[in-house]
């Protein structure tokens, strides 16, 4: 897996979970994971990533254009790429909104 995508992998892990950034983080991870779902392999997937860097901010605006607090855009959506190459490995769908597998960690390591 992308180094970068396992740091913001372990960050998104260990941020704290009840608060409206994180919801909002979650809900702009969920939406990059919908719209690279077709993605069906690690090749393509890597492409798609070298290739996307506008993406997560088009989301990002399309959900919240009045929120000037998005930060850190970029690391969001390596959160929904790590988490896709995960379930492109794993076979599990993976809910960014939902409790995650204790063996998530273990594709967090960078």
């Amino acid at each position: 897996m992308h180094h970068l995508w396992c740091e913001a992998l372990w960050r998104f892990m260990r941020a704290p979970k009840l608060t409206d950034q994180r919801e909002r983080q979650v809900n702009v991870v969920q939406a990059i994971l919908d719209y690279i779902e077709p993605i069906e392999s690690i090749d393509e997937l890597a492409v798609h990533y070298h290739g996307s860097a506008e993406l997560c901010q088009r989301i990002a605006l399309a959900l919240y254009p009045t929120d000037s607090q998005l930060q850190d855009l970029r690391r969001t959506q390596d959160v929904a790429y790590a988490l896709r190459y995960v379930e492109l490995i794993t076979g599990h769908e993976l809910d960014p909104g939902d409790a995650l597998p204790c063996w998530i960690g273990e594709w967090a390591v960078f």
